[in-house]
C-alpha cells in the first residue's frame, strides 16, 4: 500500500572507474573455504568491486566502513548477505541484490548514506533487522510480495524515503520498521494500517475506546505503547497476531474485547498485555473460556468475562 507514489522511478547507476592495473583476486579479497565465503576486502580504497563467481556467502561485516566504495557487482553465485556486511559504506550508490540471494543478515546495508536505488529480488521472505535503517538517501523502495516479514528498524531513519510500495503478502511489520521516513512524517495522526496491519497508533488519540479495523490480521509490536488514555480495546476475530508490548504503558485500559475463537499468536516472554493482567477486564466469546484460561499469555488475567 504505497502512502504515495513519485512521479519519477530513477535508478541510480553507479559509475565503475577505469584502474590502471587489474587487481589479483587473492590481494583484494579474504577468501575462505575454498573461495565460497568472501571474509573481507584488504584495500578498502576500491571504489567499485566485482564479486568473484566462486563466492557464495557474503561474511559478517566483510564491508565494513569501505567509505569509498561507490558500486558492488554480485554475481548470482550468492546466497547470503551477512549481518553488517555493507554497513558504514558512506558512498555506495547502487546495488543490485540478484534472485538467488534468499537471507540478508541484520544491518547489511545500515549507514549506507549515498544509497538511492536497491533492487530487492523475489527470492526474499523477509526484509530484517535494521537491513537498510539510516539509508537517507533511499527516496523509494518496491518490496516483492515473495516478503512476507518486514523486521525491527528496517528502514528507521531513512529520511528521504516517501514512496513505500508494500505488498499484501506482507503480513508483519515490526516495531519501528518505518520510524523515522518522510512517508511515516507525512502520516496524519491515527492508526495507521498498511494493508491489513496494524502498524502503529500515532499521536495521542481523542477517543478513549478503540476497534481495530475489521480484517486486520496482525498488530505490530509497541503499536500502543504508552497510549496512557485508551481504557478499551476492541479486537477482531480476524487478528492472528499481536507483537511484542503492543499495548505497553496503556495505564487506562480497563477492557480488552477479543472475538477470536482461538487466541491468536503472542509471544510469552514479551507480552502485549504486560502490566494489565490485574485490573483490565479481558472480554471473551461465549464457549472459548477454557482455550483462553490455559493460554500461558492470557490465563494470566485474573479477570476473564464472556
Amino acid at each position: 500500500m504505497p502512502a504515495s507514489v513519485l512521479p519519477w522511478r530513477e535508478k541510480v547507476v553507479a559509475k565503475k572507474p577505469t584502474y590502471n592495473s587489474v587487481y589479483n583476486m587473492d590481494k583484494l579479497f579474504i577468501l575462505l573455504k575454498d573461495g565460497k565465503v568472501l571474509k573481507g576486502i584488504k584495500d578498502k580504497s576500491c571504489s567499485h568491486i566485482s564479486i568473484p563467481d566462486s563466492v557464495t556467502s557474503i561474511g559478517r561485516g566483510a564491508f565494513y566502513g569501505c567509505t569509498s566504495l561507490q558500486g558492488i557487482d554480485i554475481p548470482d553465485s550468492v546466497t547470503e548477505i551477512g549481518e553488517r556486511a555493507f554497513e558504514d559504506c558512506t558512498s555506495l550508490q547502487s546495488i543490485d541484490i540478484p534472485g538467488s540471494v534468499t537471507d540478508i543478515g541484520w544491518d547489511a546495508f545500515e549507514g549506507c548514506t549515498s544509497l538511492q536505488y536497491i533492487d530487492i529480488p523475489n527470492s526474499l521472505t523477509k526484509i530484517g533487522r535494521g537491513v537498510f535503517k539510516d539509508c537517507t538517501s533511499l527516496r523509494s523502495i518496491d518490496i516483492p510480495d515473495s516478503v512476507t516479514e518486514i523486521g525491527w528498524y528496517a528502514f528507521e531513519g531513512c529520511t528521504s524515503l516517501q514512496s513505500i510500495d508494500i505488498p499484501d503478502s506482507v503480513t508483519c511489520i515490526e516495531s519501528s520498521a518505518l520510524d523515522g521516513t518522510k512517508w511515516y512524517a507525512n502520516q496524519p495522526n491515527g492508526m495507521i494500517y498498511i494493508n491489513k496491519v496494524l502498524y502503529k497508533l500515532k499521536g495521542e488519540t481523542g477517543s478513549k475506546a478503540i476497534a481495530i479495523r475489521e480484517g486486520t490480521i496482525s498488530i505490530s509490536s509497541y503499536s500502543f505503547e504508552g497510549c496512557s488514555s485508551l481504557r478499551s480495546i476492541d479486537i477482531p476475530d480476524s487478528v492472528t497476531e499481536i507483537g511484542w508490548y503492543a499495548f505497553k504503558g496503556c495505564s487506562s485500559l480497563k477492557k480488552i474485547h477479543i472475538h477470536r475463537k482461538n487466541p491468536c499468536d503472542i509471544n510469552v516472554d514479551a507480552s502485549a498485555f504486560e502490566e494489565l493482567y490485574g485490573d483490565c477486564v479481558l472480554l471473551i466469546t461465549p464457549g472459548t473460556r477454557w482455550a483462553y484460561r490455559h493460554h500461558p499469555v492470557f490465563g494470566k488475567f485474573k479477570n476473564i468475562e464472556t
